[in-house]
């Protein structure tokens, strides 16, 4: 009985030494893949936002095809609302934001309305999976979308449902002059 008793302590020792130096191998793979060089740690770190970093107003496409940049519209089932969507791999999150209310507002020019009315908004970071090895991967940022919820309105005659809500009425001729006057290289 002893000598079984040793045995099975025995196997459980060696048993955990062998867990122990997978434990510290993963530790040590990790612990290199954390490290990074300075130059780096630059590449990681955000930019200032200047105007030729800025993303541009143009068409990402409508229906299947979508690029991961621009701006796009979708209508949705109810009535003059649709979805605008503004993306960027590289703007910051001001400036998509911005731009999807530029958008929003060209967008409601061309379908010969001046005003509209955002019923939503979000913020959405985009991310890729990147695998390595054996282990799990991780997710590296892939740029920013906003997406504009809005409703196109005549501001001289609102439906019964929007009686009372003329401040949330946005007018799209003041927000591209506004925009054009912050970013004249883009204009409207």
């Amino acid at each position: 009985m002893a000598q079984l008793q040793r045995g099975i302590w025995r196997e459980a020792a060696q048993r955990q030494a062998f867990i122990d130096r997978q434990h510290k191998d993963v530790d040590v793979y990790l612990a290199n893949r954390a490290k990074l060089t300075f130059g780096e740690l630059l590449a990681a770190l955000p930019r200032p936002e200047t105007p030729d970093n800025q993303p541009n107003i143009h068409k990402a496409g409508d229906g299947f095809f979508l690029s991961d940049n621009g701006y796009s519209s979708r209508q949705i089932n109810l009535p003059d609302r649709w979805t605008i969507r503004f993306a960027s791999d590289h703007g910051t999150v001001a400036a998509v934001e911005e731009q999807a209310n530029a958008s929003a507002a060209a967008f409601t020019r061309t379908k010969g309305s001046g005003h509209f009315i955002i019923e939503m908004q979000r913020k959405i970071e985009r991310f890729n999976r990147m695998l390595n090895g054996p282990f799990a991967g991780h997710d590296v940022p892939y740029g920013l979308e906003a997406q504009l919820t809005i409703r196109i309105v005549r501001s001289d005659a609102l439906p019964d449902d929007l009686k009372g809500a003329e401040l949330r009425i946005v007018d799209a001729q003041k927000v591209l002059a506004d925009f054009a006057a912050a970013h004249p290289k883009q204009g409207t």
